[in-house]
């Protein structure tokens, strides 16, 4: 192998080191853009408002066909079940029946079976589930259930309910069932106020914990577990802080993820899907909707579908309120830093690119240069030849 080839062959492999390096950057930069560094914008809906034969709401929740679930008090007295997917609505219970009364949040699984609290005319109180037909009544407080501590029950599409109660001669804590044997997910000790639990189809829990929680529990925050250890979805050591109070409630769909509701070290309260307050906010407080400014906000334990969207209760400032749906877009939108660290990189490309142009063509003139000195070395060299030949001829 002569020196041409060597030299030919290492610049070669040079250039598709630098090509190869550039490539890794570019395709880097996009993995990393729409994942990490990017808010998701939404599309709200409105379900149902204050101009619709109600009165009063409370926070619902919605299954993967973007039917909502909640609870109203109607204008003309009484209250109900009841849900719809922007057109008209479905009565699930009210009332006029064997139900005196509905607090909290009903939840909604894919099959349009919902699962609720509500007070019995026969007296106490118990988890009911309905669809439009009959209901039934799965716990109730004429055993050894004490009392439900939180009225949000939460259903899977296998029909299994998580609920929050006080068990005679037991511990007070976040169980899950269908009817029958019980199951513990988590209990709290006497002194800690308030867990929110939520469960996907999969057995897998979400909840707000405190500290003071057994076993071992960790810092405030939104925690995931399905009988095992726990896992931290956001805690106080971030933008938020939690406090014992109901509406501080969680959300988990089949995929593990979870959305939230939490109050701001800053000031006001929104719904989120991770620890940045910027990046993972569906709504908060301050947000335009519906030509108004929000107020304040309620989310539920299954107000997150697998899909993503998610329903929530709003007041605005002209005074209206409603339930609504907020709907993912694909389309991500990218944070101004997140902009400038690409067009940083980008410029840096750019730059690497030029610099190697001019002294591609540097190289190119000095090789110029090069190889007409050699040219005129060769004349002259060629033309002392000659002349040593013309005067040996003479001679």
């Amino acid at each position: 192998m002569n020196k041409f080839t060597v030299f030919f062959f290492t610049k070669r492999f040079g250039l598709f080191k630098r090509h190869m390096f550039i490539l890794v950057l570019v395709m880097s930069m996009l993995f990393i853009w729409p994942t990490y560094c990017q808010a998701i914008p939404y599309i709200y809906t409105q379900i149902s408002g204050t101009s619709c034969s109600f009165s009063g709401f409370g926070s619902p929740s919605i299954n993967d066909s973007g039917t909502v679930a909640f609870w109203a008090d109607l204008d003309a007295g009484g209250s109900g079940i009841f849900t719809g997917n922007g057109g008209s609505l479905t009565t699930i219970a009210d009332t006029s029946g064997s139900l005196s009364g509905f607090n909290g949040t009903p939840s909604i699984n894919d099959s349009g079976t919902v699962a609720f609290w509500a007070a019995l005319d026969a007296g106490g109180e118990g988890i009911v589930t309905g669809d439009g037909g009959s209901t039934t009544v799965l716990y109730d407080t004429s055993g050894s259930i004490n009392g439900f501590d939180q009225v949000d029950p939460s259903i899977n599409d296998s029909g299994l309910v998580a609920f929050q109660v006080d068990i005679s001669g037991g511990d007070e804590g976040i169980y899950r069932g269908n009817g029958g044997p019980i199951t513990v997910i988590a209990v709290r000790s006497s002194t800690v106020e308030g867990i929110s639990p939520s469960i996907n189809n999969f057995g897998t829990v979400s909840f707000k914990g405190l500290g003071g929680f057994s076993p071992g529990w960790p810092s405030d925050g939104i925690f995931t577990s399905s009988g095992g250890p726990l896992t931290t979805i956001a805690d106080a050591n971030g933008p938020f802080f939690f406090s014992g109070s109901s509406s501080n409630n969680t959300s988990i769909n089949d995929s593990g993820m979870v959305a939230f509701w939490a109050w701001l070290d800053t000031g006001g309260h929104g719904i989120f899907t991770g620890p940045d307050d910027v990046v993972d906010k569906v709504i908060r407080t301050g947000d335009t909707l519906f030509g108004s400014t929000v107020t304040s906000l309620l989310f539920s334990r299954r107000g997150l579908n697998d899909f993503g969207q998610l329903a929530f209760y709003a007041e605005l400032a002209d005074g209206t309120s409603g339930i609504f749906r907020a709907d993912p877009q694909t389309e991500r939108i990218p944070e101004p830093a997140t902009i400038a660290l690409l067009g940083i990189g980008l410029a840096s490309l750019a730059g690497g690119y030029v610099r190697r142009r001019r002294k591609q063509k540097t190289d190119v003139r000095l090789r110029n240069v090069d190889c007409e000195l050699r040219k005129e070395n060769q004349k002259s060299e060629y033309r002392a030849k000659l002349s040593f030949v013309e005067t040996r001829n003479k001679s």
